[in-house]
């Protein structure tokens, strides 16, 4: 899946149709542009909708390692309305075009996890509770105007695929729907 937002402002979001509802699993992100953009996971209850963008509420968590934030660092949005500051990551990774996110999640750890290139980006020491829902996950992603994406859920390699990981299920990848 590419996906591009074309508009001049705000955010564009969207999320997979393909719910993950227990295990470990993991998808990768390879940016086209290196703007800001917010990678990762939301509930069927995020509000992806006005704007908002992927972690303006408790449904949803994305990472945004672009330069265009505020502190020029790696943040993650999680339960962060739009007036107020995401939770900054002591990681020191700044993204570009090429470079490759991965994404996972562990219903067994109840535990969320990015990668930059394959290089773990530790969230144990930011400053906001991550809260992990019963509800089903899907992979999401919000992208600001005039940036780009391709996703890869697994109908391709993986470039930097953890040890012991499995991806979403091979016979729905090609059932694979987006909600724009």
């Amino acid at each position: 899946l590419e996906a591009r937002d074309s508009r001049p402002y705000g955010h564009s979001s969207v999320r997979s149709a393909f719910e993950i509802t227990s295990g470990v699993y993991y998808y990768e992100v390879t940016l086209i542009t290196s703007g800001k953009a917010r990678i990762g996971w939301c509930t069927q209850e995020a509000e992806l909708y006005k704007h908002r963008g992927l972690g303006s509420d408790q449904h949803s968590i994305g990472l945004d390692c672009s330069c265009e934030n505020d502190e020029c660092c790696p943040v993650v949005w999680h339960q962060t309305p739009c007036y107020t500051r995401p939770a900054l990551v002591k990681d020191t990774c700044q993204w570009k075009a090429g470079d490759v996110v991965g994404c996972l999640i562990s219903f067994t750890d109840r535990k969320f996890t990015f990668y930059l290139n394959g290089k773990l980006i530790s969230l144990d020491d930011i400053n906001v509770e991550i809260s992990f829902s019963t509800q089903h996950y899907y992979p999401a992603i919000s992208l600001s105007s005039h940036q780009q994406l391709y996703c890869n859920f697994g109908q391709e390699s993986y470039k930097f695929l953890p040890d012991g990981i499995n991806h979403i299920n091979q016979e729905n990848i090609k059932d694979q729907k987006c909600l724009l």
